[in-house]
């Protein structure tokens, strides 16, 4: 379990802050993801869960009861781009999962620092929070692309998540 907001990022100490999308999922309701990679450099993509507040407080964040970080390089980091499913098993309460992306500048390295990756994403709006909430009242279904380089060819391809609301 993550215990605060700043602890986020493969190496779990990176900020969250700015760089997530957050997709809620309805009471009952899963969510089906499946990820795409073209990307020369090595990028992860980690979705967490957000949990709110029973008092009213701002979101906290920790790490899905069954941890989901996707990435190139499989043979090499462990990470894969393999179809998963969350399921919201709450009969009265939606789910929030926020998706982050976070590249090296370079192959897998370990004296490589990981960066937040900038992201686009269809059917969202602004929350006033530090993420975008993708709005499933437009559409039950969408993806999120993440830019490795922002120098780059700015095709937010090098890691994507395709969703949809089941």
């Amino acid at each position: 379990m993550l215990g605060t907001e700043n602890k986020f990022g493969p190496d779990k100490n990176l900020p969250l802050a700015g760089v997530a999308v957050r997709i809620r999922i309805p009471n009952k309701k899963k969510l089906s993801i499946c990820f795409d990679s073209n990307a020369l450099w090595e990028n992860a993509l980690i979705i967490y869960e957000g949990i709110r507040s029973t008092t009213g407080g701002p979101m906290t964040y920790q790490e899905l009861s069954v941890p989901v970080e996707k990435g190139n390089y499989p043979e090499k980091t462990g990470r894969n781009l393999s179809r998963v499913e969350i399921v919201n098993p709450s009969p009265n309460a939606s789910m929030f999962v926020l998706f982050s992306g976070w590249h090296k500048k370079g192959e897998p390295n370990a004296e490589l620092g990981w960066e937040p990756s900038k992201f686009r994403a269809l059917h969202y709006r602004s929350t006033g929070e530090m993420v975008i909430l993708v709005d499933d009242s437009i559409a039950d279904w969408g993806k999120i692309g993440f830019e490795d380089d922002s120098k780059g060819d700015g095709d937010f391809n090098d890691i994507v998540a395709f969703y949809r609301h089941l």
